[in-house]
């Protein structure tokens, strides 16, 4: 199991329904991922969530390392075969 660590922007210009956007990434990773709070040290990648192309969510406490910005819903099939794609 990779513990991802989950940050959601603020939400004030979101063009999505990122909560839904994250539930179904979570459905198609079934059993090879579970969500975590992004400061919790078990996270091995970080998954930040914007609503919107400016990204303005605080990235400075992340992990520049496996870090990953989803701020559009392609970005999530992305992030999937990323997920996908790692040995583990």
């Amino acid at each position: 199991m990779l513990f991802v660590g989950l940050k959601y922007c603020g939400g004030c210009s979101s063009r999505f329904d990122r909560v839904a956007l994250v539930s179904g990434i979570k459905e198609r990773l079934n059993g090879k991922i579970e969500f975590v709070h992004y400061e919790n040290r078990k996270a091995l990648i970080t998954l930040v969530v914007c609503g919107c192309e400016s990204a303005c969510v605080n990235m400075e406490q992340l992990p520049a390392e496996d870090l990953f910005t989803i701020f559009r819903k392609e970005h999530a099939e992305e992030f999937i075969k990323k997920i996908e794609s790692m040995d583990r």
